[in-house]
């Protein structure tokens, strides 16, 4: 429910007494003006590196659920009829063709554009660059400190390319 409050209790392991406590609010998690739970990940129907994209794509998904309790749907571009809230993972029909024929095999993008009823992240990265990307990512939304803060303003870029 939104801006329910819960308490979640992880006990660290099965031998462990120790038990970690955090509470967590169910609307605090936004990218642009919308609830995190408001995206949909989406990645190509088909290419090169499809399988990559997946592979993030799960990733970026699993590591959302855990910081923000949200599993977010993930779709093959050609599912995608109609989406505001968009996060565009690898060489999408909705990618814009020119960032992603700019890629090179060791770079990455990550932006976020958004205006009142619509926001997209885009995830794009070379061949080798994966894992490079994935800690860019996580650089920009920090999983300890304030695990619901996704905010990120319209026009953000982070990227490697030169």
């Amino acid at each position: 429910p939104k801006g329910a409050m819960f308490s979640l209790s992880v006990k660290e392991s099965a031998l462990a007494e120790k038990f970690i406590t955090s509470k967590y609010s169910y609307d605090k998690a936004t990218m642009g003006d919308a609830r995190i739970d408001s995206y949909l990940i989406t990645i190509p129907a088909e290419g090169l590196m499809t399988e990559g994209y997946r592979a993030f794509a799960e990733q970026y998904r699993e590591y959302v659920y855990v910081q923000a309790g949200y599993s977010l749907d993930l779709k093959r571009d050609a599912q995608v009829v109609k989406a505001d809230y968009k996060v565009l993972i690898g060489d999408t029909t909705f990618t814009d063709a020119s960032i992603v024929n700019s890629i090179e095999d060791d770079e990455y993008y990550i932006a976020f554009n958004g205006t009142e009823g619509s926001g997209t992240l885009t995830i794009i990265f070379g061949r080798d660059a994966a894992e490079a990307a994935w800690d860019a990512y996580k650089e920009v939304m920090p999983s300890s400190a304030t695990p619901l803060d996704f905010h990120l303003s319209d026009g953000f870029v982070k990227t490697n390319m030169e």
